[in-house]
């Protein structure tokens, strides 16, 4: 199992919006709505480091309201 924490800035006014729309996604096990750089910050639980790629780019990435993404993978 690969847990990574994605920060994730949306489009302005579409924070809570997008983060029912993330916590909707089994892969994310926790998510926090924050203040300062980034607006959202979600604990992913995937399988291996393929599967967290493809789920960033091709599931996070392209939700509307997500202007930019970064990913931390933890090492334990």
């Amino acid at each position: 199992m690969v847990t990574a924490f994605v920060m994730v800035v949306s489009e302005p006014g579409k924070e809570k919006e997008l983060a029912e729309e993330l916590r909707r996604l089994p892969q994310v096990k926790q998510l926090w709505e924050v203040y300062g750089e980034y607006d959202i910050v979600a604990r992913l639980g995937v399988e291996s480091l393929q599967v967290l790629d493809s789920f960033v780019r091709e599931k996070i990435r392209r939700m509307t309201s997500v202007r930019l993404t970064t990913t931390m993978i933890s090492v334990e």
